[in-house]
């Protein structure tokens, strides 16, 4: 390694053709390098020496390619990518390389990746490439090139063009990865969101395509489109009218077709975020997208389940959706199932489920029936021991933690006035039962607000729910959740090592 790289010596190199061949030959031996002896690219200078080529070859498409073939594998790698971090001068050049070679796919693919993994995981970068950079109006300039090259492909004879038609979808899935992640950026992804170079694009994409024939590009799409979500301001696009309406129609079969749990996760989480809005809640209503988030109270994917339950607090602060939730689904039925259970030492989806109870009750008119009334009663009386047991483990294992110990208290506040709020049910009977008919209930009920639905901030594209959701243990069969990975692995290490 050390020896190639005395090649790219800056007094070496003219910017001659007989240079670029001979760093064509060096760049595609050092590829072989890059992954396992990653180390060994991360000095300054190294760093330095292959951006440097990129600038003194700006249109050599070949060696360029070999250049970002090095760069897609040390960015795999966290130490590489901190390494880039330490100077933005490598993130420019990336950039003003990507931008100088548009028509170029392999290239733009290979860089798109790049910055993709660079601004997964530094937010400082995420601001230097939106705004120093350009990023938010080169992405998007990108974005429609490939997407129009994909639809004209698209029209042209089924089978001759498939190859083709694949790199490009390649691209586009990196593209969008690249815009989710920028998006994270409260700075970027506000600016993102208001631009119809970005949300019209993504919104066709998805009306387009289909999880089972492009799943990365629909699962990208989609992580895209939550996070811009998340910027519930009067300029975000997304949230007008018919684009509300138009989404909801669009997660709707998402919902229902695919079998694929992270696209059925990524779908929840927007719908989280889109119900925020009462027309929005009222479409979901009316294409019975709230039936299909009950059904799905009973999958076995915990991250689902958790942010399926962020959408129906929404949904349940909503009279005229409680009134459906109660009378048309199991919903008060499957919350007292989940909340029997989910495990004591997973605070956060109780609390949401007790959340989306607390809402349902809100309406004192609404019927319950007896016995779901007196299964969320048992749980619930339950629930101060058994969050007093999970702190007592926590501490004995070295597991405390402040954040945890909040959401426990607070399941524990919310479920003893849920108790109040719950209209009264005798054991053994039957029939539905009304909070009107309890006036202890309804003093409780009148004094208490409406639960709020869990933040769901943006996430990096193609990750996990750890940042909004917690750490979840790796071994098979354990729940426990933490707020760091290091607390997970170092449980992990304590409880499940061989």
């Amino acid at each position: 390694v050390a020896a190639l790289f005395r090649l790219f010596s800056a007094e070496r190199l003219t910017g001659s053709s007989r240079d670029a061949q001979l760093l064509i030959q060096a760049t595609a031996a050092l590829r072989n390098f890059a992954d396992r002896q990653h180390e060994e690219f991360l000095s300054d200078d190294r760093l330095g020496a292959l951006t440097r080529v990129m600038a003194l070859f700006p249109v050599h498409v070949e060696l360029l390619t070999n250049v970002s073939r090095i760069l897609a594998k040390l960015t795999l790698h966290a130490s590489a990518c901190e390494a880039f971090a330490r100077s933005v001068t490598h993130l420019k050049q990336i950039a003003r390389t990507l931008s100088a070679n548009p028509d170029s796919a392999p290239l733009t693919l290979r860089l798109a990746f790049v910055l993709g993994n660079l601004t997964e995981r530094s937010d400082r970068l995420r601001v230097v490439f939106a705004f120093d950079c350009e990023g938010t109006a080169l992405v998007p300039q990108l974005l429609g090139k490939y997407w129009q090259k994909d639809r004209q492909l698209a029209r042209l004879e089924a089978g001759t063009t498939d190859a083709a038609a694949k790199d490009i979808e390649e691209v586009l899935v990196k593209l969008v990865r690249l815009l989710a992640n920028v998006a994270i950026s409260s700075t970027a992804g506000s600016t993102l969101a208001s631009s119809s170079a970005v949300v019209d694009p993504l919104l066709d994409m998805l009306g387009a395509k289909r999880i089972n024939d492009s799943e990365e590009l629909v699962l990208n799409v989609v992580a895209a489109v939550t996070n811009l979500l998340f910027y519930d301001v009067p300029s975000n696009l997304l949230f007008q009218e018919d684009n509300k309406q138009l989404l909801c129609r669009l997660f709707r079969p998402l919902l229902l077709e695919s079998y694929n749990v992270e696209a059925l996760v990524e779908t929840a989480r927007a719908l989280g975020n889109l119900s925020r809005h009462r027309d929005a809640r009222s479409c979901m209503a009316g294409l019975r997208v709230d039936e299909i988030l009950v059904i799905l109270l009973d999958h076995d994917d915990r991250d689902l389940v958790y942010y399926v339950c962020g959408a129906l607090v929404n949904l349940a602060a909503d009279p005229e959706c409680t009134a459906r939730l109660m009378s048309q689904t199991p919903a008060a039925r499957k919350l007292g199932k989940l909340l029997v259970d989910a495990p004591p030492d997973d605070p956060a989806l109780r609390l949401v489920a007790v959340k989306v109870l607390t809402n349902l009750s809100l309406d004192p008119s609404i019927g319950w029936f007896s016995t779901d009334v007196q299964a969320i009663q048992s749980v619930l009386e339950g629930i101060p021991a058994d969050c007093e047991q999970a702190a007592a483990d926590a501490v004995a294992e070295g597991e405390d933690d402040e954040a945890f110990d909040a959401e426990r208290q607070q399941l524990v506040d919310l479920a003893a006035q849920l108790l109040q709020r719950l209209p009264a049910a005798e054991p053994g009977a039957g029939g539905e039962v009304r909070l009107a008919d309890n006036p202890a209930a309804m003093a409780a009920a009148a004094a208490a607000p409406k639960a709020d639905a869990p933040a769901d901030a943006p996430k990096a594209g193609g990750g996990t729910a750890a940042e909004t959701a917690g750490w979840v243990c790796r071994q098979q069969g354990c729940t426990r959740r933490f707020t760091s990975e290091a607390k997970m692995l170092a449980h992990m290490e304590r409880r499940h090592a061989s």
